[in-house]
Order: structure tokens, then C-alpha cells, then sequence
């Protein structure tokens, strides 16, 4: 998703992991929402693009 949002089409190397790489994450807020009632008011995507944007207009070099 994030090379589809800057526009990268170039293949993606993925590589031997390293020591000390996360093997894998799950993204649950489940237990947010039972706990605080939290509910996103953005979608994923939506959240990505404006991370996305402000890196891009905080770090121009």
C-alpha cells in the first residue's frame, strides 16, 4: 500500500530476514474498542495517505 501511495512501481527486493526481525505483526484494535470504546474516525488507507503527505512536506531533503 505504501508503494502504491508514492507512486512506486519498481519490483520490491524482499531478502533473507535478519537477526532480531519482527516475523510478523497483527494490527488488532479490538481490544481498544472494548477497553476505551475507541472507534477510528479515519480508514487505514486514509491515515496512510496523510502520514504519507506529511513526511513528504516535513522531510524535503
Amino acid at each position: 500500500m505504501i508503494a502504491e501511495c508514492l507512486e512506486y512501481n519498481k519490483p520490491i527486493s524482499y531478502e533473507q530476514p535478519r537477526p532480531g526481525d519482527v516475523r510478523r505483526h497483527v494490527a488488532d484494535i479490538s481490544l481498544a474498542g472494548e477497553l476505551i470504546d475507541f472507534k477510528p474516525i479515519v480508514s487505514f488507507e486514509e491515515g496512510l495517505e496523510s502520514t504519507i503527505e506529511w513526511y513528504k512536506e516535513n522531510l524535503k531533503n
